[in-house]
């Protein structure tokens, strides 16, 4: 069954409607997420129920608890069992089919239907509460339906449809063209070889003959009802300072005759046409429309045209590519976080200063960085300062190197720079000032509780004859930087052969 353009039109409309809003949602969290309020409102659930257990616990009292989580699974419809376990994984209470129901979740960490909460004695842990909460699988259809999001979504498209129906319907009567002009009028115009419009007061076309939709290459359903000032039209040089002539003929109330207009017609298609305008008066003489009618007098200086439109179309592309070349150039080179160079990029671009400076016979240095206790940062203070540590931690040594210099980010923490036309001793500078810097700066930078400090360690090395490949200078540098963290961290090693003989030994041992 094919639906009419006055359903269609609607549904499109709300087609429309609902992607807006769920676009609305996704980039700007409009609507409360549901996950994160049911996750926060069970953790909460269960640490309170951690403290009152932790109580009964420490009075041996197992079968008030086992009495109370029966009682909790049995009144509440979304908890599914409860179990407490000691430290050594002894059972001390459990409802029912705990030991069925429950998984250990990934990472040991609460997940939205397994909850687990440490129980302390003091400052040492000895137990876990365990919650086994209904997952997303185990809620009917019918309660999924029932989501304030799903009713609002439902609600806003049959509203909506409704809305959009009532209102395109009574436009739509208005733009009708039978109501306008007699049929026997229209099928008298579609006989002309000229191309012929009717346009009201608001210059929208609400009738075309046949010859027009040749001319413009639009289909009936796309020029009625539309602003005959949106066609692409390209005026004359002649006329750009010029008002349109529908308009001086419709606010002038006077013909214009034999005005060129260039119309595109396709893509690589244009018509120039001359334009005939009479103004379409009532019987009080007030204008009523405008009839515009259209003389294809063939194409004379199209050629120039099309050539002045393609070559704009091509630099609008060109610049479109070289944008978009850029973007992905930046993807594809840096890291996200921190802006430095990728690994593949770092490499790439470390071959090519390994070979000038070989062939060159010209210095070239490497310096490998790592923060110290880093893992002590998330552990203590989560990933977000994690991350915020890292990023100071690379603005504070790019102000210490050179244009010239490369940064690549080598791994988690550890960073790599690349010094060319830098000999050790130089090398060696800037990384002592980078680890001055570091301690001294970075974290004042760091907003969080006092008493935070961030130090790194740094191990350089730099190309000798011996030097064999590129790799073999970051090896050197990341020897370095062991023995850097063996003597204590925050300072830094130069890579020497012997030093380097001790650590081997040392690792085999």
């Amino acid at each position: 069954m094919r639906l009419s353009p006055l359903i269609s039109i609607s549904i499109g409309l709300v087609s429309v409607t609902i992607t807006s809003i769920m676009l609305s949602n996704t980039f700007f969290d409009v609507a409360p997420d549901d996950y994160k309020q049911t996750f926060t409102y069970r953790r909460t659930l269960a640490e309170s129920l951690a403290v009152q257990y932790s109580t009964l616990a420490g009075q041996g009292d197992f079968t008030t608890i086992e009495e109370a989580m029966d009682s909790l699974v049995e009144r509440t419809h979304d908890i599914l069992s409860a179990g407490l376990i000691s430290v050594h994984g002894e059972i001390l209470a459990e409802t029912l089919d705990h030991q069925n129901l429950w998984t250990p979740p990934p990472n040991n960490e609460s997940t939205l239907d397994h909850v687990q909460i440490p129980i302390f004695q003091g400052l040492a842990r000895w137990g876990t509460l365990q919650i086994r909460f209904q997952s997303e699988q185990d809620v009917p259809t019918l309660d999924i339906l029932s989501s304030p999001w799903t009713r609002f979504v439902v609600t806003v498209a049959l509203l909506g449809f409704l809305g959009f129906y009532f209102f395109m319907k009574r436009t739509l009567r208005h733009l009708d063209p039978s109501s306008v002009v007699p049929k026997r009028v229209k099928a008298a115009l579609d006989n002309l070889e000229e191309g012929v419009v009717i346009l009201d007061p608001n210059d929208q076309i609400i009738l075309s003959n046949t010859a027009f939709l040749r001319q413009s290459g639009k289909d009936i359903t796309a020029l009625i009802g539309s602003d005959i000032s949106t066609l692409p039209w390209v005026t004359t040089e002649a006329h750009v300072a010029e008002d349109l002539p529908w308009v001086l003929a419709r606010t002038q109330n006077s013909p214009q005759t034999a005005s060129p207009r260039i119309l595109i017609q396709s893509e690589n298609t244009f018509r120039k046409l001359l334009l005939n305008c009479s103004p379409i008066n009532d019987d009080a003489g007030r204008v009523t429309g405008v009839l515009v009618s259209f003389n294809d007098v063939t194409e004379l200086d199209l050629a120039n045209a099309q050539l002045v439109e393609t070559l704009q179309n091509l630099h609008e592309t060109q610049d479109e590519l070289l944008k978009k070349n850029a973007e992905l150039e930046l993807l594809a080179t840096r890291d996200p976080m921190t802006g430095c160079l990728n690994r593949r990029a770092f490499f790439e671009q470390l071959d090519q200063l390994y070979v000038s400076a070989k062939e060159g016979g010209t210095a070239l240095s490497c310096i490998m960085t790592d923060i110290d206790h880093f893992k002590s940062f998330n552990d203590r203070y989560g990933h977000a300062l994690g991350d915020q540590v890292i990023k100071v931690f690379v603005k504070t040594m790019s102000e210490c190197i050179r244009p010239s210099d490369i940064m690549g980010r080598y791994g988690g923490e550890e960073f790599c720079i690349i010094l060319p036309k830098a000999d050790s001793s130089y090398a060696r500078e800037i990384a002592t000032r980078m680890c001055r810097k570091v301690e001294a700066e970075s974290g004042a930078k760091i907003r969080t509780t006092s008493g935070l400090s961030i130090t790194a360690s740094f191990g350089v090395s730099a190309i000798c004859p011996e030097t064999v490949d590129p790799s073999e200078l970051i090896e050197q540098a990341d020897q370095a930087l062991y023995l850097a963290k063996e003597g204590g961290r925050n300072q830094v090693k130069t890579w020497e052969p012997e030093s380097c003989e001790e650590l081997a030994t040392a690792n085999k041992h």
